[in-house]
This record gives C-alpha cells, structure tokens and sequence, in this order.
C-alpha cells in the first residue's frame, strides 16, 4: 500500500485501476502514513474485479474524496454498469448504470423481465459480447442479451443492485438466502477485517450460511 501511495505521488497519478482490497489495504495503513502522501491530483479511482463491499465505498470517499467509479462486468460481456461517485453516495452498494451503447435487462427464469425492485437474471448487451468458450460453448442469450450469471435488481432511477452469484444462492427453509447480503452487513461491522460467507448443508433447514472471519487487528 505504500508503495502504491509513493508512486501515485512520484507519478502525480490522474487515474488508478484497482480491485477492491487493494483499498482496503491502502486505508488499513496508519492515518499518519497515509496523510504523509499527496493525493490530490487523483481523479479517478476505478475499481473492478469484485463486489465493492458498501461500507469500503464509504470509508474510500471520506478519505480520498469524490473519485471513486464502480465498474462491473465480466470477459464474457465486457463493462454492464458504472457506479459514479455521485451514485455511490447515494447508494454505496450499486453497481451502477448502464455506460452509453449498453442494453440492460433483469429476467426471470423464463426470460421476462421482472418488475422493478424484484431479483433476477443480469442479462446484458454492447458491441463487445464474446463469441463463445474456446471448447465450443457459450452463454445463454435472450433477445441479443447475454447472462452474466449474477442475480441483481435494478432501482427506481435504473441503478443495478447485485446479489450474488446465481451458484451462489442457497435455499434455507424454503427462503432464498444470498451469501453476498451477509458478507456486507458482517463486514460492517469495526471488529471485521475481512469476511466470506458461503452455503453448507443444514439438517433442519436444507441448507444454511456459514462466515469466514478475520478479525481486525486487536479484536477478537
């Protein structure tokens, strides 16, 4: 993490391309190691690569300012949606909006689109949908839009709310359960440094959600 802030500095870096713990490393540093370094040429911070935990988003601009952009995508459907800094704001756990010349829909099983609010399929569409896995197979395609395999819902001002991964998603006493929902509100928590919440068997409710925690520095 420091020497990404020296070379930010050295280079007098506009831009920085990142995946999320990279942050979250950059902001465990002692606040008087991190204040030592100038940032204020920074305009973007771009992060990608995996879920952008909410409160990561939070902490990031109350100490870096208004720079950070969600990007989210996949190889198979290139960029879906890009949260602004303004979008994140208002609501840290978006992904986003569609950028300029891509098509977003959320579908139910059957390949309808579901009311607004409601979860379901990410399918997407842009000028950069690959062709297909090198042993011949593809993604599933609906109307030119292709599934990204994540589970998501979109606002009433057309922000993209993941929720998971579609192999993610248990099923617990007849209730759908997304791991991802857990993670956040667990990471939020200050004695949480990291955490990772995954499906196992349950004998009384099928399945059940078991957390992975790493316990920030001091705590227990």
């Amino acid at each position: 993490p420091q020497q990404a802030l020296a070379a930010l500095r050295r280079h007098g870096c506009t831009a920085v391309f990142a995946v999320p713990v990279m942050l979250q490393r950059i902001l465990e540093l002692p606040s008087e190691v991190r204040t030592s370094f100038d940032t204020s040429s920074l305009r973007i911070v771009a992060v990608s690569g995996s879920a952008l935990p909410p409160d990561l988003a939070n902490r990031f601009q109350r100490t870096f300012g208004s720079v950070l952009y969600n990007v989210y995508g996949s190889t198979e459907v290139s960029w879906v949606t890009i949260a602004t800094p303004q979008d994140l704001r208002k609501a840290p756990s978006t992904a986003g909006t569609p950028p300029r010349g891509t098509q977003l829909r959320i579908l139910d099983e059957a390949g309808r689109p579901v009311p607004t609010g409601a979860t379901g399929r990410v399918f997407a569409a842009n000028d950069m949908l690959f062709e297909g896995y090198t042993n011949g197979t593809g993604r599933e395609v609906h109307d030119g839009l292709m599934a990204t395999g994540d589970l998501g819902r979109l606002d009433a001002s057309g922000r993209l709310f993941l929720v998971g991964r579609e192999d993610d998603m248990i099923v617990s006493g007849g209730e759908n359960v997304y791991p991802q929902e857990t993670e956040e509100a667990l990471r939020s928590l200050n004695e949480v440094a990291d955490v990772a919440v995954i499906g196992v068997p349950d004998a009384e409710f099928g399945q059940r959600l078991a957390a992975f925690v790493v316990p920030a520095d001091g705590t227990s």
